[in-house]
Order: structure tokens, then C-alpha cells, then sequence
């Protein structure tokens, strides 16, 4: 008997009609497809998450000092914030299909050779290449996505809501899973059973993830400059921000000074130099980030609020861990219950979203973000530990999520809208690299807060260079985790601020489907944007023109205003070129 192979599991394939349009895929395809792209974002954001609980366990195998007992989760987040960007780009170039399935064995293998770890450095290098790997395939799952659910399909939100269900699914059974093996069996489980499972996204996205179509006259050159600048930069920045708090004399130790500085100069040096790229002619080379992304619509704005609302959510959720397991005596397994709330709340949260997302603007989801994760650190900030965990606990973890969830599926659904179809995965690690910069700024801030408080609860603590080696007393601990959330709750209500004051503009960024079938959109307001994800198709000079609406009034719109009008005909030339490219 000859075994067939289902037909939603052969090798993509993109089949085109006589147009050069790619036949629409089946449902079974699309939903597997889906599952796949989440089940990555899942393990690869367990695979930072579950590490929080099983530290204590690593340090006493491996002769770890307390010192240095952050660096198995440092390595991962160094690694993966700073090369998230390039690995956008050369996705961008060389096709997200190989990007995607690259990065996930080079996942796969690092987490195997991390359950082999016999010393601390071996550890830490593998914990790297498995950032390198989760940097590889995450921009090139949200391409993947992009060019999947094209703007017009009322899918793509709830493709994007799942994908971002992903980050605070993982985080819950992160803790859930480090809880568990560290219990019960021993931490080099959770590397084996990451690699096992992530296994299952890479066999499925084999054969459901569309063949990449690259243009064949594409120019293939990379900046390196750029490339080294930006990761050289970035891992500096990175580096100073995670270990200033902890260092022997914190911020004032010398090589944390001169990272930092360093840092800056490199940063510097790398938008001078794209700059650069831009305006000469002696050179060719595209940069490998066109700094004009910043100026389209709000994008700048809407990654800086990505920037202040992770910084504010990551945080919240390692001082609650510090808090149940540290200031409360729990056990792993105590602590890893009293935080599955994100996990439910993710998935709940998204499927909502999903809902919504065709009928409401996008900027009153970013103000529900913003105040939801605000809302949870102003719970935490004022937790009583005399009282059930149920009044105060539960409430700001399960809205934790729902404030950074609707950050993250809006903020992806717009940036993809506004990203050209070559510049997805570009764009959607450039999102990822502020969220990550955004997660270590906001522990380094909040780190220092925390300190301070401790310092002022317990002065003998002061001078003692942070928490290395030095027994805190709870109540100056417990003190230290309220300081720290009232800082977290800073952040996110800056970003509140922000949304209000330069994001309201944002419409509604699904479409739904009408009675009898078609395509509607939402509102009159709704992105229409040409299929595929990418800017609208009309013309920016033209659209940013004056231009006459019903009424007789000269109104200056924006781009995606115009295109929200339907108008059509427009542009035409470009459309020719474009259907002559296909």
C-alpha cells in the first residue's frame, strides 16, 4: 500500500494564474501555516522565559557565581536583539522561507548542545547561537505572514493576533515548564524538550510555507559597514544596560562607562553612514536601513511605544517572579501557578482582538494596551501580601497581557500595512529590535530604582554594588519590586501619552467580510493597502498633495488617508511596471 501524503502537506508550491497572481491557498495550509509561525514565536520566547526559574539550579551545577548567574538569559538576549535587524534584511534578500527554516535549526541544534553544557561558557555560547536562530526566523515569520494575508484579507489579523499570543503563551509556560523540570526532573530537560517540540514548526513550515518570490534583477549586496556598526553597536548598548545595575560599582564601574559611551558613538556612526549611503553617488550599495522608514506616517512613534510598553511588561513579570519566589518563599512550582494567568490571558486577549480589530481604530487598541499594562504595574506597585492572591495578584498579571498583546498585534498589523513588500522582515525586526532594547532599557531603569529603594529600606546595603552576594532583607526587597513597578508603570503611561498625542490618526487597521461574501472595509477610515503587506499603491508625492474631497474643501491627507478613499486609476504607471515584473 502506497503511502499518500495529505495534500496541505505537500511542498508549498506557489501555483500563478494567467495574471502572474499567486491561486489562493487552501484553508488547511493557511491554519497550518499559522500554526506554525506561533508555535516558533512560543518556544522561542519559553526558551528565554523558562530559564528565570531554573537559574538557581544552573549556578549550583555548574559552579556559576552569583555575579554572573544572569548570563545564560543575557547571552539569549544579546544575541538575538542585536542581530535581529540584519537578519530582517538579508531575510528580506535572500527569501523568508530559508531564513525561517535556517533559524530554526540552528534553534534546534543550539538547544541540544545546551542540554550537553558540562561548564558555564559552553552554555553561554550555545544560548547565543539559539538568540542568532530566534533572530533569523522571527523577521522571517512575520514576512511570511505579510505577503500570506494580503491587507485586503480578513485573516491577516487573525493571523497576526495569534503570532502575537505567541510572546506571552511562551512567557506563561515558560514559567509552567521551569517550574516543572526544574522540580521535578532536572534544567537540561527544558533544552531538550524546547529542541523537541520546535522540531514540529520546522517540519510543518517545510511544507506549508510559500515558496519565496524574489524579483530576479533584486540587488543582493549588503551593507556590510552597516551590518557591523549595528550589531557592534547594539551589543555594547545591550551588554551596558543588562550588566550596569549588577556590576561591581554599577554604573560607575569603568568598562560599563566605556561600553556605554562606545556604544553611542557606534550607534552614531551607523545612521551617519546610512545617511551616507543614501545621498552619495560615488556609492551604490543599499543601506541596510533606509533611514526614510522613520519619516512614513507614524512608524517612529509607534516603535518608540513599543520601546516604553515592553520595557514596562517584561519587567512587571520578572519582579513578580522575584516577588512569589524570592520576597513570598515559594516553591518553583508555587510561583509557576500563580503565573499562568499571562498564558491564558494571551490567548484569550488575542482572540478578542481578532474580533475587534475590523471595527475598531487601531490607535483606541494602543490606548487599551498602553492603560492595560499601566493598570497591572499600579496593582503590583501596591500588592498587600497579607491578602489573597486573587485580589490584587491575578488581576495585574492577567491584564499585564492585554495591555502588551494589543501593543504588539496592532503595532504589527500597521507596520507590515506600511512596509514595502521587500521590506518586510526588515521592519518587522526592526520592531523586534526596539522591543528588545525597550525590555533592557526598562530593566536597567528599573534596577536602578529598585536599589535605591533596598539602599533606603536597609542602609547598611549601600555601597554594596547591587544585589551580588549580599542577603537583602525581605522587607527592603519588597519595597525595592514596588519602587521597581511604579517605574515600569512610568513607562507605560509615557506611552499612553504618546498614543494620544501623535497616534490618533491611526484607523482601523482589518477588513470583514460583508453578508453575501465581499471584502468590506470597516470603517471609511479603514488601510487599504495593495495586497501582499507594502505601502499604498498610489503615488506619495500625489497623495500628500492637496487634494479637493466631497464638499469643496482643499484638505491636506496623508498617504494612507487617500488610499483609504478607494480611488482608482491612480498611479497607473507604477501598476504596469509592477504586473510587468510579475
Amino acid at each position: 500500500m502506497k503511502f499518500k501524503i495529505p495534500s496541505f502537506l505537500k511542498p508549498a508550491k506557489e501555483v500563478l494564474n494567467e495574471d502572474g497572481v499567486p491561486e489562493e491557498r487552501t484553508s488547511a495550509q493557511n491554519i497550518t501555516l499559522v500554526f506554525s509561525v506561533c508555535l516558533l514565536m512560543v518556544m522561542n520566547v519559553l526558551s528565554q522565559g523558562s530559564l528565570n526559574i531554573a537559574l538557581p539550579s544552573i549556578s549550583a551545577e555548574l559552579d556559576i557565581p552569583s555575579s554572573r548567574i544572569e548570563w545564560p538569559i543575557t547571552a539569549m538576549s544579546l544575541a538575538s536583539g542585536c542581530l535581529i535587524l540584519p537578519a530582517g534584511r538579508i531575510s528580506d534578500i535572500y527569501g523568508a522561507r530559508r531564513m525561517f527554516l535556517g533559524g530554526i535549526v540552528l534553534f534546534v541544534v543550539s538547544n541540544i548542545a545546551a542540554a550537553l553544557s558540562q561548564t558555564e561558557i559552553q552554555l553561554n555560547i550555545f544560548r547565543a547561537f539559539q538568540g542568532a536562530g530566534g533572530a533569523a526566523s522571527i523577521p522571517a515569520a512575520v514576512s511570511i505572514l505579510a505577503h500570506t494575508f494580503p491587507a485586503t484579507s480578513p485573516y491577516r489579523a487573525i493571523a497576526f493576533a495569534c503570532f502575537s499570543a505567541g510572546a506571552p503563551v511562551g512567557s506563561g509556560f515558560g514559567s509552567v515548564f521551569g517550574g516543572v523540570f526544574t522540580q521535578y526532573s532536572t534544567w537540561r530537560t527544558l533544552f531538550w524538550f524546547t529542541a523537541g517540540v520546535t522540531v514540529i514548526p520546522l517540519v510543518l513550515g517545510y511544507f506549508v510555507v510559500p515558496q519565496d518570490r524574489l524579483e530576479p534583477g533584486r540587488d543582493t549586496r549588503v551593507d556590510y559597514l552597516g551590518t557591523f556598526l549595528a550589531i557592534a553597536g547594539l551589543v555594547l548598548l545591550t551588554f551596558a544596560l543588562s550588566q550596569g545595575p549588577i556590576a561591581p560599582d554599577t554604573w560607575k564601574t569603568p568598562y560599563i562607562i566605556a561600553f556605554l559611551i562606545l556604544s553611542v558613538l557606534l550607534l552614531v556612526a551607523f545612521f551617519a553612514w546610512e545617511r551616507f549611503l543614501v545621498k552619495s553617488d560615488r556609492f551604490s550599495v543599499p543601506p541596510l536601513l533606509p533611514l526614510e522608514i522613520f519619516s512614513r506616517e507614524k512608524i517612529a512613534w509607534v516603535l518608540i511605544l513599543g520601546f516604553l510598553v515592553w520595557g514596562s511588561f517584561q519587567p512587571l513579570l520578572l519582579y513578580a517572579v522575584l516577588y512569589y519566589q524570592t520576597y513570598a518563599g515559594l516553591s518553583p512550582m508555587a510561583t509557576m501557578v500563580r503565573m499562568l494567568p499571562t498564558a491564558v490571558s494571551g490567548v484569550l486577549v488575542n482572540f478578542v482582538f481578532a474580533l475587534v480589530v475590523p471595527y475598531v481604530p487601531g490607535w483606541m487598541l494602543l490606548v487599551v494596551g498602553a492603560l492595560g499594562t499601566a493598570f497591572s504595574c499600579v496593582l503590583f506597585a501596591n500588592i498587600v501580601p497579607s491578602i489573597t492572591y486573587w485580589a490584587m495578584g491575578f488581576p495585574s498579571l492577567f491584564c499585564s497581557v492585554i495591555g502588551a498583546d494589543a501593543i504588539y498585534a496592532t503595532s504589527s498589523i500597521y507596520i507590515a500595512a506600511i512596509a514595502k513588500p521587500n521590506e518586510q522582515a526588515l521592519c518587522g525586526g526592526l520592531f523586534q529590535t526596539f522591543t528588545q532594547l525597550g525590555v533592557a532599557f526598562g530593566l536597567a531603569i528599573s534596577t536602578v530604582v529598585k536599589n535605591a529603594a533596598q539602599v533606603k529600606a536597609a542602609p547598611e546595603l549601600a555601597g554594596t554594588g547591587g544585589e551580588a552576594d549580599v542577603e537583602i532583607p525581605l522587607e527592603a526587597l519588597f519595597q525595592g519590586i514596588k519602587a521597581a513597578q511604579w517605574t515600569c508603570f512610568a513607562f507605560s503611561m509615557t506611552g499612553f501619552i504618546i498614543v494620544i498625542a501623535f497616534l490618533r490618526s491611526i484607523p482601523v487597521l482589518g477588513h470583514r467580510r460583508t453578508k453575501k461574501g465581499a471584502l468590506s472595509s470597516a470603517s471609511s477610515q479603514t488601510l487599504d493597502v495593495e495586497g501582499g503587506g507594502g505601502p499604498p499603491v498610489l503615488d506619495k508625492s500625489f497623495l500628500e498633495a492637496e487634494a479637493t474631497l466631497a464638499g469643496g474643501d482643499d484638505q491636506k491627507i496623508t498617504s494612507m488617508e487617500m488610499a483609504n478613499l478607494g480611488v482608482d486609476g491612480v498611479d497607473t504607471e507604477r501598476q504596469g511596471e509592477r504586473k510587468e515584473v510579475r
